[in-house]
C-alpha cells in the first residue's frame, strides 16, 4: 500500500434525510478514539474515509457534517486529503495506479464520494465507510 497525498479542495455539499446521530451509528469508527456519540454531535469537522473499487483506492475526505434539522444532515465535502492505493496480489502498487490517483479532478472526486460513500449510506450499505473526528485524529496522531 502507498499513500499518495492530494489536496484538491471542493465545496459539493450533500443532505442526508437522517440526523447527525443516525449518521453516525450508521458509519464505522475508523479509529477508537473518535467512537464518542456526543463529541461527534457537538462536532462538525470530520475525515472521512471511502473506496474507489476501480482505483484500488481507500480516500480520505475532509468534511464538514451538520445537523440541518432533526432529520436531515449535511455533508459539505471540503478536500481530499490522500489516497492509500493498494496494489495487485503479487505486483504492488504501481506507478500507473499512482498516477491515475493523481490525475483525478475536483469533479471526478465529487462524483467518486456521491457514488462511494452518500449512496452507500442512502441504501444502507455503510459497513466499509469509515469516519474519524477530525479533532481528537489530529490531537492523537501528534502524540497529546
Amino acid at each position: 500500500m502507498e499513500q499518495v497525498n492530494s489536496k484538491v479542495a471542493t465545496n459539493k455539499y450533500f443532505v442526508l434525510d437522517m440526523s447527525k446521530e443516525e449518521l453516525f451509528t450508521t458509519l464505522t469508527a475508523g479509529h477508537p478514539y473518535s467512537d464518542s456519540l456526543k463529541k461527534n454531535l457537538d462536532d462538525s469537522l470530520f475525515y472521512l474515509i471511502f473506496d474507489i473499487p476501480g482505483l484500488r483506492a481507500q480516500v480520505t475526505a475532509l468534511a464538514v457534517i451538520k445537523s440541518i434539522d432533526v432529520r436531515r444532515t449535511s455533508i459539505k465535502l471540503d478536500s481530499v486529503i490522500s489516497g492509500d492505493i493498494t496494489g495487485g496480489l503479487f505486483s504492488g502498487v504501481d506507478q500507473y495506479d499512482i498516477n491515475r490517483f493523481q490525475s483525478l479532478s475536483q469533479i471526478d472526486f465529487e462524483a467518486y464520494f456521491e457514488r462511494n460513500f452518500v449512496e452507500k449510506i442512502k441504501g444502507k450499505e455503510a459497513e466499509f465507510l469509515y469516519y474519524k473526528n477530525k479533532e481528537i485524529h489530529d490531537r492523537y496522531s501528534k502524540g497529546n
